[in-house]
């Protein structure tokens, strides 16, 4: 993440089609909440998906009819599902860190720290400000899963 930082930088410049002169060294704008979020995210992410897959071998034994197991084992689909609820609950934990680093990419903000981000985004916008992006997560998994269950269909049909 800390290599490929100036193209995350660059992308949020050209997604808000910004004619900003910027420094090489403002391409690393952004790092500090990038780490924030990965790092700490990714501990999130593997501890969750530890947590669903032991629910999942729990829950399948007890209730053996809706295919999360297969015998002592997670079916693919129960990885799929597992892996998908722990990306989406991580990527819902970590999104206030999402928000703060596109807004250090972007030539419409300055901030001087995370705190001060969070202190003035709370201030103007509310809690609604740092978690601005849930409901495209949302819709974003909802459409990844059901073209998957399709595609698991169309697989499990031939």
């Amino acid at each position: 993440c800390v290599a490929l930082q100036p193209l995350d930088f660059l992308k949020t410049r050209i997604q808000e089609k910004s004619a900003a002169k910027f420094t090489p060294l403002q391409m690393w704008r952004g790092l500090v909440p990038t780490l924030w979020r990965n790092v700490p995210g990714t501990a999130c992410y593997f501890v969750l998906l530890s947590q669903l897959r032991y629910g999942a071998l729990v829950f399948g034994r007890r209730f053996p009819g809706i295919g999360l197991i297969d015998g002592n084992s997670i079916t693919p689909m129960g990885h799929v599902i597992t892996g998908a609820s722990a990306r989406a609950m991580a990527g819902f934990c970590f999104m206030p860190f999402t928000v703060l680093k596109v807004r250090f990419e972007s030539a419409h903000y300055e901030y001087r720290s995370i705190l001060a981000g969070l202190r003035t985004i709370l201030k103007q916008e509310g809690v609604r400000g740092i978690v601005i992006g849930t409901h495209h997560l949302q819709v974003s998994l909802e459409d990844s899963l059901r073209q998957l269950c399709v595609m698991l269909h169309m697989l499990e049909s031939t």
